[in-house]
Parts: structure tokens; C-alpha cells; sequence
């Protein structure tokens, strides 16, 4: 038997759904910013590995906070990983970019602290007396 609707419960398929939208742009900005060609992409100044780590480091963050209590962190990890991979390689394709093992490697490091972070946070969110007000 299934229990009526209540207005917290469409408040928290609302939340989920907006982290989702949010951690799917993520992912397909990364695929954007990682494949223009290299005169048309704009630099922070950052070193390049530190912006793969903050934007890969972001999007985990972002899927984890999606997933909620009930995601799966390391299958998220492990694609991310895969992805930051595919987007390297794959980058010879556009002009004047080229794969880069740093860039791989900071990537991978970013998507790991990212669910590492993020998880640590929604465990504190969780158990807090806040807990009530947040029911991702």
C-alpha cells in the first residue's frame, strides 16, 4: 500500500530533480570546454590541471548531492574517471588541443575529492538537526 503525497515528499522529487539538471550540465559542460578548439577557449589563468581538478571536483560534488542518501558514489566516480579519459583522448579531434596526462590525472583526482567532499557533507547534512529541513 502506498502513502498519500505529502507536500515534503514533491519538495524533495523538486530538490532531486534540480541537483540532477544541475550535475548533467556540469557533465556536458566539461565535454564543451574540453573539445573547443584551442583559439576559441578562454583561460581562467589557473594552471590547466587545477581547473580539470576544480571542474571534475564540482561535477562530482554535483552527482553525489543527486544521488542523495540512496546514490551510488563510486560508480559515479569510476565514470567520471572514464569520461575525463575519453575527453583526453579525444581531444586531438579539435584544433590546436592535445591530450594531456596531467590534465587526465588532475581530472581523476578532482572527481574522487569531489565525492569524497560531497559525501562527507551530505553524511554531516544528514545526521544534523537540520536533517529534517532537507530531505535529499
Amino acid at each position: 500500500m502506498r502513502l498519500p503525497d505529502t507536500p515534503a515528499d514533491r519538495t524533495a522529487r523538486r530538490q532531486r530533480l534540480v541537483l540532477r539538471v544541475c550535475a548533467a550540465a556540469c557533465v556536458a559542460t566539461i565535454a564543451v570546454l574540453s573539445l573547443l578548439p584551442a583559439d576559441q577557449l578562454a583561460r581562467t589563468g589557473a594552471n590547466h590541471a587545477l581547473e580539470h581538478f576544480i571542474a571534475y571536483c564540482g561535477t562530482a560534488a554535483s552527482l553525489v548531492l543527486a544521488g542523495g542518501r540512496d546514490g551510488r558514489r563510486w560508480p559515479a566516480v569510476a565514470a567520471l574517471v572514464l569520461y575525463a579519459g575519453l575527453l583526453e583522448l579525444i581531444q586531438h579531434l579539435a584544433p590546436g588541443r592535445s591530450p594531456g596526462l596531467p590534465e587526465f590525472i588532475a581530472g581523476s583526482a578532482g572527481a574522487l575529492f569531489g565525492t569524497l567532499a560531497a559525501s562527507g557533507a551530505l553524511a554531516l547534512l544528514l545526521r544534523s538537526r537540520f536533517a529534517g529541513l532537507y530531505r535529499l
